[in-house]
């Protein structure tokens, strides 16, 4: 099937269900000629300063780049959001400066997550959920559990998991059930972020990993130049998402998702990826 014809499906498909931390990526863009003489530190100008969406919000913005629908399920309450500042000088990252807004939701929002989920399912046919956890507070036990239980109940639901180390006793309680797509990176793998039947693993320059039914298969990638790593994470699980709401079977779906992600990971910064560039 055409990349074309793909991206056409993308657009009538129903909306994907995204759950997570919202996240912004602030970008100081300064230059630097000169080291201090009061510490043995660079002396930089700024430039400008840019924002882009992170977390959750990358991957909602991935798929509707792509031409899918996606649902953001959490109103974010006065736009308080985690903020994660990078300081570049001559396009290389000096620093970062986390600024983190911890959110913990009631259980009356927990309850009006789920919902507006099954309103999602039986309204809209929403049947793929994609949990974007990066430990910012959205995410709880008793939220996560609640989701994972939609899927005893609507069985034709997939939900896909950008896991967190923090949280790994969680996935141990995913163990025989189905419609679960856990997707780790390395680190997170080896760090304990496994438990459900179906795992992704991303391995960097070395491509994915699929593990499902006890069966392993390693997918390569295509070699590019790597400028910056992230969000990549987030275009992944995102087009990983869009395929296999339009049908495609687990594989095809992360053969697809791991092109994107290669074409990601050569842009500076946040960043997504565009139809163009998906088609090319």
């Amino acid at each position: 099937m055409q990349l074309k014809t793909i991206i056409k499906k993308f657009k009538k498909s129903a909306p994907i269900i995204v759950i997570g931390d919202p996240i912004t990526d602030k970008y100081i863009f300064t230059e630097t000629s000169r080291v201090s003489q009061e510490a043995p530190v660079l002396i930089v100008k700024k430039l400008r300063t840019e924002y882009r969406d992170g977390g959750a919000l990358n991957v909602c913005n991935n798929i509707w780049e792509l031409g899918g629908k996606s649902m953001y399920v959490h109103k974010i309450a006065n736009n308080l959001k985690s903020v994660k500042t990078r300081v570049i000088a001559n396009n290389q990252q000096l620093l970062r400066i986390d600024n983190d807004y911890i959110i913990k939701l009631s259980n009356d929002e927990n309850n009006k997550i789920i919902d507006d989920i099954k309103y999602m399912y039986q309204k809209y046919h929403s049947r793929i959920i994609i949990i974007s956890d990066y430990a910012k507070g959205i995410i709880s036990q008793e939220l996560f559990t609640k989701i994972i239980n939609l899927t005893n109940t609507y069985q034709n639901l997939k939900v896909i998991i950008d896991p967190n180390t923090k949280h790994i006793k969680w996935y141990k309680h995913l163990k025989g059930l189905k419609n679960i797509i856990m997707v780790p990176n390395l680190k997170e793998y080896n760090a304990g972020c496994k438990g459900s039947e179906t795992l992704v693993i991303t391995k960097g320059s070395e491509g994915i990993e699929i593990v499902s039914n006890g069966k392993r298969k390693c997918i390569s990638s295509v070699k590019k130049q790597v400028s910056d790593i992230t969000g990549a994470g987030d275009t992944l699980t995102a087009v990983l998402g869009l395929c296999l709401n339009i049908g495609f079977n687990l594989e095809k779906s992360a053969k697809i998702a791991n092109r994107a992600a290669g074409i990601v990971v050569a842009k500076f910064g946040t960043s997504t990826i565009t139809k163009k560039e998906f088609i090319e």
